[in-house]
């Protein structure tokens, strides 16, 4: 049986809601970051001004570490895809518009495009302890958190689980000053007409189109390997 949109989206409302807040203060938060507009002392972000942007990845340094983080190479992770460089530099001008950057790209930013300073245990730790209340460590839990919602079943997450991820959101944007009207978010009708429904209805639908490649993938590999097993006492 078939869902209609409006089934669909009750079925993963609690989901859908926390990827609302995802695409809404989450990313707000990270690019507020990314460009430091708080104007913190302690570090430098990255232009906002798309030209400006543009101009500072396109220097010999910044395209040199953009390669070495999309190939992995002079001990870079290997952690950018084609279509995130080509979100950085973009080839049609000499504009890189931010606001179309995901939050997945944004963090990846912060951490080797800007000299802020790392959570008390380092980067490449996932949890950074509650005394921490450093800005890279809550750029840590920004990320944590948006890996929940590209990694957890949308049909799953009940009541329970939506307040609590929902609440550890809200922390981590409130906790820097930065402020969002998320009361209304949280209860907004999950209506289509609005950007950040439809941007998570996308986001759900690219998932469950990997995940059915996947599984198509597993059927097509197990269907060969039993027909190896067939032919091979005949041989």
């Amino acid at each position: 049986m078939t869902l209609t949109i409006a089934a669909l989206i009750t079925v993963i409302q609690f989901w859908l809601r926390l990827a609302t807040f995802l695409h809404g203060p989450l990313k707000s938060f990270l690019l507020h970051v990314l460009h430091n507009l708080s104007n913190d002392p302690t570090y430098n972000g990255l232009p906002q001004d798309p030209q400006k942007l543009y101009q500072e990845l396109s220097t010999p340094a910044n395209r040199k570490k953009i390669n070495d983080l999309k190939n992995g190479t002079n001990g870079k992770k290997k952690v950018l895809q084609q279509d995130q460089v080509d979100a950085l530099r973009p080839s049609t001008g000499n504009a890189t518009d931010s606001s179309q950057f995901d939050v997945t790209l944004i963090c990846i930013l912060i951490i080797n495009f800007t000299n802020l300073p790392a959570p008390l245990k380092g980067w490449k730790n996932k949890n950074p302890p509650a005394t921490d209340l450093s800005i890279g460590a809550f750029v840590i839990r920004a990320r944590e958190w948006r890996n929940y919602i590209h990694h957890t079943d949308p049909d799953k997450i009940n009541q329970a689980q939506f307040n609590q991820k929902w609440t550890e959101g809200e922390q981590i944007i409130n906790n820097l000053g930065f402020t969002y009207d998320t009361t209304q978010l949280k209860t907004m009708l999950l209506d289509l007409k609005y950007e950040n429904v439809v941007k998570s209805m996308y986001l759900y639908l690219e998932r469950k189109q990997d995940t059915l490649s996947k599984q198509q993938m597993a059927l097509e590999t197990k269907q060969t390997g039993a027909g190896y097993q067939t032919d091979g006492p005949g041989f």
